[in-house]
């Protein structure tokens, strides 16, 4: 596959999670709404008053800009935000890059700049690696630069991600998987939990996303080995959507 279309590709993908994402956020904004409807004292923690202070180095006008978007028009950054990302893919403009990424910390900023899970943290790598990769450079480091950041970034979170669950007892005894397939606040399907039940099952699959993800890096040293591993990884988060 040429740079070019692993440039496509990729946008490809960072659309796909970021209207995903998007989703997710405009489905917690409406929540939020909700609750400040019913007078829900959760919702009290969502008001601007109380994170207002984490912008207080920044000039009073953005303070203005701030407040207006998160409380009144956070839906219509969002849908801004998956506006534009579809505009790119369909005139191929990659300096679209140049503004998706400042609009995705501003969507996240929203939780207190703390990342919304996994899938924003795997945005803003991709969206980091793909401005880099829209900058003008002299080759041999033109399209290359934002795939070699978006591949280390990849391969840390994943290896420091399996050494962490091996250094864990509750992991390396099932016991981690099992807690998570049967919690109350996810809607885990009853085939799921069923299964969850055998323990030699919950055994087995956590050391083999203990052992997948701590061999993550090979992909670095073998291209036979690099397709399969992606798709297993792709697999398992797309099972993760689902579930």
């Amino acid at each position: 596959m040429s740079l070019e279309n692993a440039q496509l590709w990729t946008q490809y993908f960072v659309t796909f999670l970021i209207y995903v994402n998007g989703i997710e956020m405009i489905q917690i904004h409406k929540m939020i709404l909700n609750f400040q409807s019913n007078s829900n004292p959760y919702a009290l923690s969502w008001q601007w008053d109380n994170f207002k202070g984490d912008f207080k180095y920044l000039p009073g006008f953005i303070h203005t800009i701030l407040k207006n978007l998160f409380l009144d028009n956070y839906k219509l950054l969002i849908l801004f935000q998956m506006s534009c990302a579809l505009l790119l893919l369909i005139n191929k403009s990659y300096s679209l890059n140049y503004l998706l990424l400042p609009l995705h910390f501003l969507i996240i900023a929203r939780f207190r700049g703390c990342f919304n899970g996994g899938s924003d943290y795997m945005i803003t790598t991709i969206l980091f690696g793909l401005l880099l990769n829209s900058i003008p450079l002299p080759k041999p480091f033109d399209l290359k630069l934002g795939f070699y950041y978006i591949g280390v970034q990849c391969t840390l979170s994943y290896f420091i991600a399996g050494v962490t669950k091996f250094k864990n007892s509750e992991w390396r005894e099932g016991f981690a998987l099992f807690s998570f397939l049967n919690r109350t606040n996810y809607n885990i399907p009853t085939l799921i939990q069923r299964l969850s039940a055998f323990s030699k099952l919950m055994l087995v699959s956590s050391w083999l996303v203990i052992i997948l993800e701590c061999l993550f890096p090979l992909i670095w040293f073998s291209k036979e080995i690099a397709p399969l591993y992606l798709s297993v990884f792709l697999l398992f988060h797309l099972l993760n959507l689902i579930l």
